[in-house]
């Protein structure tokens, strides 16, 4: 999956101080398929829904080194969108579910950190398409991620329509695109979404960027 990075909201609230660096947690989004990663520089595009902002918990939080992700501190630069290549990877499903894991890999030739959320915007032909993000715990922690060392976020939604859609035709149109805020940025990543309808209007349960592919 060819992957650009385009502009999105900017950042809301004020940044954790962590460690001597600022890195907060970010926004909400979806997904089918299995895409290959690649990524441009970014791009200046209107700002999506659930761009990132600061809600991670109170106190210093911890990272166990894993896959690539180790905890954050010292003067460690945090990953710009430009840093970061995102392929997104189906997880499975179960009683209507669906699932899949947004990874993010650090392409560049340093270590950078990363902490919390993503923000997420669906898209359709006609540009874009409902999308609520939902946080899911658990909290978030900081993580240093080494060249080509990954970062990852489970993703769920449902196919089953609630709230006034169609129970016989597609609950909401089928999304093409799928762009991701990562956290603390202001521009994003942008691949393709093959994981079929996100009913629910959109609604998209994500959990906290944490070390690996999530696999």
């Amino acid at each position: 999956m060819r992957i650009a990075a385009r502009a999105a909201a900017p950042v809301a609230g004020a940044a954790l101080m962590l460690a001597g660096a600022a890195c907060s947690s970010g926004g909400d989004g979806a997904a089918g398929g299995s895409p290959g990663p690649s990524s441009s520089a970014p791009a200046a595009t209107p700002p999506a829904s659930g761009s990132p902002g600061p809600s991670g918990p109170s106190g210093t939080p911890s990272a166990t080194p894993t896959a690539g992700g180790t905890a954050a501190g010292g003067t460690t630069p945090r990953c710009s969108t430009a840093d970061l290549r995102m392929a997104l990877e189906p997880a499975g499903a179960a009683a209507g579910s669906r699932y899949a894991y947004l990874v993010l890999t650090n392409r560049s030739g340093s270590a950078c950190r990363v902490y919390g959320y993503v923000g997420m915007q669906l898209y359709g032909p006609d540009g874009r398409l409902p999308t609520d993000v939902r946080r899911a715990e658990p909290s978030p922690s900081p993580l240093v991620l080494k060249p080509n060392g990954s970062a990852y976020a489970r993703l769920q939604w449902t196919v089953v329509a609630s709230g006034g859609e169609s129970a016989t035709g597609p609950c909401e149109p089928t999304p093409e695109r799928l762009e991701v805020t990562p956290p603390d940025e202001r521009t994003r990543l942008s691949g393709t979404w093959s994981q079929g309808m996100v009913c629910a209007h959109g609604r998209i349960r994500v959990t906290p960027l944490a070390p690996g592919r999530g696999t």
